[in-house]
């Protein structure tokens, strides 16, 4: 026994025995590079036979090594680690998704065994697809190199699939012969795939005997394809007899002094190559073979040899067919020489259709306008006659000469009266060739030489005729001057006559007609212009004109937006009075009307205005006797002295802010600043003379006018200064106040605005004006002036309201009183019909959109044509909103009709009278479009709905709590897919609320569709629940998770909705939302036998591959998933009717701050808390959006105009992205990261503080969240640990959502806090007087800190994520924070 033991190890130790493994062979060792997948097996089990006969292994997949019986312990043992060995190197090159069907076979040669009768059984199809791509293949534009590897490719892999002979015993010779066939036969296939450039030496090639190998052929022709790219310039080189240049200096070739002449292979002479070789493809007709070169300035074989007396005649003919015309000088000047001097004989009457070929012509030229298929208009060009005359050029276009011939840039003279056809400007392209023989001229393409077509001699003239039906295509385009009327979209008279020599119409033509055109003054008729004569009035006050200005896009520092304009007609004197909402103008009008009575002694006769509401002043104007004017609606011509009078302030306000560069919040001051110097600057309306002049009777004081925005030093006040304080603060001058004599100027060190008199200035240093390099922005570019929207705006919460005059000596008291209601139109706007069936802007047209079109901030050219299909089934198709819509489609009561037969069939319900007392709940259809992965419809589904809002509680219902997936659920379950590389299914239930049991007694009115025949009291007595009760989802829910634990599920601890069976390879997960289930594991028959067990119990829908849930469209890729709610938020858009909007770069404005006193209530708060309730929902995706979600959310209770302007702020913002959702990396870790952050007391109306952060699964985001605090923290170090206290549940939480996942979880989870005191306070058992009150929450915090739950870092502010959830940060904080959150937008239109 022992002897027997030392032989094995003797022997194993040896390498030629099949146990021995060397140091190296171990169970990651990869044999071949290339996988096995389902097409390439031939090619697989070749490498791998190869490798492991090399391992000295072939014997385990072959039989030859069985299994050695127990008597011999150690050799059996050594042949079960070797079997091992061999199976996980099967295993390694297998794919991902054939190894998990083989990886449970004993042994290595069964393993083998099953690939082989799987995957070699297919040769057949494959063998006819290599035969057809053989036949098929040709060089064309590939290198020899290139197509030789390609052929030598398929024919290696054609001659492995043919039976080879293995007894080796052969001797007839037969085996030979047949390999010798099947090489020639190669050989072949790859010569006669050569281009026909090779045809010379594949000539060459087959003349040899023998036959030289296929290797050796193709080092033949890969030897003449390198001399040729060495010798020969290029293939677009035109022909010799072209390139021949004999300047002055003698010969010089086409090629450079510097660069070798070509080479022929056949004929062996320079000069030419061998595609252009005369000896190969005949020698033109007329060519001299004694002269190397043609003659200096001749066409050679073109045109035929005239005598001087037929040249003489001919030139006489032309002089007498053409017009005399007088010469002029011309910039460009066509010669027209060649025809004197190329044709033999008179021509007689040749009509316009014929075309006379010409070697001396630079141009084509055709009399006839009837031949052109366009043509355009020229000016300034002339052909020049052998005698000197110029011909003006009328035109240049195309004309078709046949099918395949087309003249382009083709001139069009009309009094020529002939057609030339220049050969030259035909032969540059190097497109066509002209060969002349006897009588007879042939038109060739130059690369094909195929016959286009050929031109008879005609009384000694090469004359070519068009054919007729390229005559008539271009008699077309001729038509009257009534078609081209039409044609042109009706333009003026004026218009046709500017293009009559053109469009060959008649002058005035059009004026003359007697039929005037019906369309016209539909079209394009025109109200009657105003004359302006300027007439002004004769004294002050005579006439005032009014008008509201905004509201402009950026607030004021004062929280201004408007502003009235009032200019006195006499003196044009102009007051200005900020606004913060357009009501306030009922109060200044009143007052301003008393300044002037107190400052001038004189009243206001008549006021000029629009009819904007808020210039409603009949009954005081009636009290004063004033007289009131109001402009006719949308003529704003009849107000236009103001109206112009606001251009003029624009202008002067942007001059002065693009010189000062001051703030843009500060524009309202470049506003006021530019009344003050308009109203004392001369106007030549004023006979030179200013406002100022004449309003007060004296010049106005120009000593003490400063440059706006420059560097000013305000003295410093002695009270507020000792010994060393600085004697002045910088500061830059904004305004000149009517009520003080001073200056307004704004501090630059405290940030603040006050009044001085003792002011030094620099008048050329502008503090504000960092870069003078930087183009200027206009910030009045999106206001529209003059007339501006009559609606009101937000206002704002600021307390300084300054409604002072900027010129006037007094200022009018501020009154407090409710804005005046502004009239909006009642018109319902509806897309039109037609466009329901499509998704507006999702692809580009050349159509006229709106400035703000959808197409400029969505997009589709990014997304692969599966996934944009799928995207336009989303958008496109629409769902009845009613049972009177849904009834005219037969797909949706085909739909109700099952619905009804399903719940027929479930016995749903019984139709009985109602008892007395009891309560009957209505009904309602719901329609839904399912889809299938691919996009395609699956079903139209129809839900019969109950109205469970009627039921009463204890009567038709008494438990309703039912538990649905959480939406950090999904997404990290989406996540881990993406990592872990999981399927994901999903499902639909069909009638799931039907499976519930109905313990109440429910009553239900007749759904409509259901026809009853009976007393008009009859109901459905229910006995399943259906949707819209309240216990239907706790009834469905019940009956669903007890059938899936009874199926050895287990249901999560961390979300009930959530459940899970198996481990590594054998996980798999269901999550539960009503009637929609998402399967997800790593094995796809681990899906498809839950699939089987969940259909034996429910009626299913499988969906495919998850790709739209829960109104989240799923994209993946192998990057990883991108979730978005695109069609959700273009819905939310479209209702709200702000598609069109402009977008908003921030989803709330930083430096507003809202409160439940802001603004005046709403009417209708309900449109409100629908609408907030929608971006809810869009938070899902959205974490960018959170925080004004969760602020606005908290004015629920009575929300105020100014809420809902900031909610349609929001709503804007969302227009700007649409498509934005969050992605989740494949090639990202498990580790939980979060961040947490808090502001500290920014409630205004409790002064609480509000707690923000955001957990990542590696580098996803799969929770946020933004929430005020539920107390008031005592300080900023309280408020952060509040907020990481509340962190700390969801990083816990997390922890076991995970490991529900089959994801091991042993390393702290990282919390990241900007605050250092609360990281102190978490880490150090010690409590102050200011935090022993929060001690509960330090306990729950310290303590997960101490069992190493989580570990505690520190961060600095600007890299602090959770800081947008916050606060409402500007764009430049923003952008960087989303970029970090790995927030994209696959949807986002790329810039123009």
């Amino acid at each position: 026994m022992a002897q027997n033991q030392t032989n094995v190890v003797s022997t194993a130790s040896s390498d030629t025995d099949p146990f021995f493994l060397h140091h190296s062979d171990n169970t990651g060792l990869v044999l071949v590079s290339q996988p096995l997948n389902s097409e390439n097996y031939l090619s697989w089990s070749r490498s791998m036979i190869i490798a492991l006969s090399v391992k000295n292994k072939i014997g385990f997949i072959d039989g030859s090594l069985v299994r050695p019986d127990g008597t011999n312990q150690q050799k059996l043992n050594a042949w079960i680690r070797n079997n091992h060995i061999v199976i996980s190197w099967i295993l390694n090159t297998l794919s991902k998704e054939i190894s998990p069907s083989v990886m449970y076979r004993d042994t290595a040669k069964e393993m083998w065994e099953e690939l082989k009768e799987r995957f070699s059984q297919g040769s057949s199809p494959r063998i006819y697809e290599i035969r057809r791509e053989i036949v098929s293949l040709a060089q064309d534009q590939d290198s020899v190199s290139v197509y030789f590897t390609k052929l030598k490719g398929l024919s290696e892999e054609l001659a492995n699939y043919r039976p080879h002979c293995t007894c080796l015993k052969c001797d007839c010779g037969g085996l030979k012969d047949i390999e010798a066939y099947l090489q020639n036969e190669q050989k072949m296939n790859f010569l006669m795939g050569l281009n026909d450039s090779f045809s010379q030496i594949r000539g060459q090639i087959l003349l040899m005997e023998p036959m030289p190998p296929i290797n050796k052929i193709f080092s033949l022709v890969a030897q003449e394809e390198k001399q040729r790219s060495v010798s020969s310039v290029g293939k677009n080189i035109p022909s010799v007899a072209y390139q021949v240049n004999t300047s002055k200096g003698g010969y010089q070739s086409r090629f450079g002094a510097n660069k070798q002449r070509p080479y022929c292979t056949h004929c062996k002479i320079q000069g030419h190559t061998m595609e252009k070789c005369y000896k190969i493809h005949g020698y033109p007709p007329g060519y001299k073979t004694n002269n190397k070169y043609a003659p200096r300035n001749a066409v050679s074989n073109l045109v035929q040899e005239m005598s001087p007396a037929e040249c003489e005649r001919l030139m006489a003919i032309l002089s007498n067919r053409m017009t005399d015309v007088n010469a002029a000088t011309n910039e460009q000047v066509f010669q027209v020489q060649g025809i004197y001097h190329a044709l033999s004989f008179q021509m007689r009457n040749l009509s316009s259709t014929f075309w006379i070929l010409d070697s001396g012509a630079s141009k084509h030229i055709c009399c006839d306008r009837r031949l052109f298929l366009k043509i355009h208009h020229i000016q300034d060009s002339n052909v020049r006659l052998p005698n000197g005359v110029l011909i003006p050029v009328s035109g240049i276009g195309n004309v078709r000469i046949n099918n395949i011939l087309l003249l382009e840039d083709v001139l069009f003279v009309p009094q020529f009266h002939l057609n030339l056809l220049s050969i030259g400007q035909l032969t540059s392209l190097g497109k066509y060739r002209v060969v002349f023989d006897e009588g007879i001229a042939i038109v060739q393409d130059a690369r094909t030489r195929k016959m286009i077509g050929t031109v008879k001699m005609i009384q000694g003239l090469y004359a070519l005729k068009i054919e007729d039906s390229c005559r008539s295509n271009a008699a077309i385009n001729l038509a009257s001057v009534e078609t081209w009327h039409r044609r042109l979209g009706h333009p003026s008279s004026d218009v046709l006559d500017a293009l009559h020599s053109v469009l060959a119409t008649n002058k005035h033509s059009l004026a003359n007609n007697n039929d005037p055109c019906m369309v016209c003054p539909l079209a394009k008729q025109k109200r009657l212009p105003f004359v302006s004569l300027n007439n002004m009035s004769k004294e002050a006050f005579d006439l005032i004109h009014c008008d509201v200005w905004g509201p402009f896009h950026t607030h004021s520092y004062q929280g201004h937006r408007f502003f009235l304009t009032i200019v006195d007609d006499y003196s044009r004197f102009t007051w200005v009075y900020m606004l913060k909402h357009k009501s306030e103008v009922t109060v200044l009008i009143p007052q301003f009307y008393a300044m002037i009575q107190t400052q001038f002694g004189k009243g206001i006769r008549s006021v000029r205005s629009d009819n904007a509401k808020e210039f409603d002043f009949s009954q005081f104007f009636a009290d004063k006797g004033v007289i009131s004017q109001k402009s006719c609606v949308e003529r704003p011509e009849q107000n236009s002295v103001v109206e112009r009078k606001h251009q003029h302030i624009l202008n002067v306000a942007r001059a002065l802010f693009f010189q000062s560069k001051i703030p843009l919040a500060y524009w309202s001051e470049c506003v006021r600043t530019a009344i003050f110097l308009i109203n004392r600057i001369p106007s030549k309306l004023l006979n030179n003379k200013t406002p100022y002049e004449l309003m007060y009777g004296k010049i106005p004081d120009y000593s003490t006018i400063r440059v706006f925005g420059c560097l000013s030093f305000a003295s410093t006040l002695p009270s507020s200064r000792h010994k060393f304080s600085p004697r002045a603060v910088p500061c830059v001058l904004i305004g000149f106040p009517s009520h003080m004599k001073a200056y307004k100027l704004f501090d630059l060190q405290s940030k603040r605005c006050f009044y001085s008199r003792d002011v030094f200035f620099h008048e050329k240093v502008f503090p504000f004006d960092k870069s003078i390099d930087v183009p200027l922005h206009d910030p009045f570019k999106d206001v529209v002036i003059p007339v501006a929207p009559r609606d009101d705006d937000l206002p704002n919460n600021d307390n300084d309201v300054s409604l002072s005059p900027t010129t006037s000596n007094a200022s009018p008291e501020t009154l407090n009183d409710e804005p005046v209601q502004i009239r909006k139109s009642s018109r319902q706007h509806k897309p039109p019909s037609y466009l329901r069936d499509f998704h507006c802007n999702s692809v580009s047209d050349k159509v006229s959109l709106p400035r703000y079109a959808l197409a400029n901030v969505l997009s589709y050219e990014q997304l692969s044509s599966s996934f944009k299909a799928f995207t336009a089934s989303v958008s496109s198709n629409t769902e009845p909103r009613s049972y009177s819509e849904a009834v005219k489609q037969k797909e949706w009561v085909l739909a109700m009709e099952q619905e009804l037969q399903a719940m027929k069939d479930n016995n749903t319900w019984s139709i009985v009278s109602l008892p007395p007392g009891k309560n009957v709940v209505g009904c309602r259809w719901v329609y839904k479009v399912k889809l299938k992965a691919d996009g395609t419809i699956e079903r139209y589904k129809a839900r019969l709905v109950a109205k469970g809002f009627t039921q009463q509680e204890g009567v038709d219902y008494l438990e309703t709590y039912s538990p649905v997936a959480k939406p950090a659920t999904i997404k990290t379950m989406l996540a881990l897919a993406a990592i872990q590389d999981w399927r994901l299914v999903q499902l639909d239930v069909n009638n799931a609320f039907l499976h519930g049991d109905l313990d109440e007694e429910v009553y239900m009115k007749i759904p409509q569709g259901l026809s009853i025949k009976g007393a008009s009291d009859l109901v459905c007595k229910l006995h399943k629940s259906i949707y819209g009760l309240k216990q239907s989802s706790r009834q469905w829910y019940a009956k669903f998770s007890n059938f899936l634990m009874n199926i050895g599920f287990i249901q999560s601890k961390a979300d009930y909705s959530l459940f899970y069976k198996g481990s590594g390879s054998t996980y798999v997960a269901v999550l539960v939302y009503v009637d929609d289930i998402i399967l997800a594991g790593p094995s796809q028959n681990l899906i498809d036998e839950v699939k089987i067990q969940l259909s034996n119990t429910f009626k299913l829908k499988d969906l495919g591959d998850l790709k739209y849930f829960l109104g989240l469209e799923v994209a993946r890729s192998k990057r990883g998933i991108f979730v978005s709610q695109r069609h959700y938020a273009l819905q939310l858009l479209e209702d709200m009717g702000l598609l069109a909007a402009k977008p908003a770069n921030t989803p709330m404005v930083s430096h507003l701050y809202h409160s439940t006193d802001s603004g005046k209530l709403m009417d209708d708060p309900s449109k409100f808390r629908r609408l907030i309730g929608r971006l809810l929902y869009l938070n899902f995706t959205r974490p960018d959006i959170s925080f004004t979600v969760n602020k606005l959310s908290q004015f629920l209770a009575s929300p105020t105009e100014v809420h809902w302007q900031a909610a349609i702020h929001l709503l804007k913002y969302v227009k700007k992205q649409p498509g934005q959702g969050i992605f989740l990396s494949a090639e990202s870790s498990t580790q939980i990261r979060a961040f947490c952050d808090s502001d500290y007391g920014m409630c205004l109306d409790t002064r609480r503080s509000t707690t923000g952060f955001c957990v990542f699964v590696g580098d996803s985001l799969i929770s946020w969240k933004s929430k005020r605090q539920s107390v008031v923290s005592r300080s900023s170090t309280e408020a952060e640990y509040r907020a990481m206290a509340i962190t700390t549940t969801e990083l816990v939480w997390m922890r076991q959502l995970l490991k529900d996942f089959d994801v091991a979880v042993t390393d702290p989870t990282l919390l990241f806090c900007d605050n250092k005191s609360a990281l102190d306070l978490a880490s150090n058992p010690t409590f102050h007087e200011r935090t022993k009150h929060i001690e509960i929450d330090c306990h729950y915090v310290r303590e997960k800190v101490m069992d190493k739950t989580i570990k505690l870092l520190p961060i600095r502010s600007h890299l602090q994520l959770a800081d947008m959830f916050t606060k409402a940060l500007p764009l430049c904080k923003m952008k960087p924070l989303m970029s970090k959150m790995a927030l994209h937008n696959i949807y986002c239109a790329r810039p123009s």
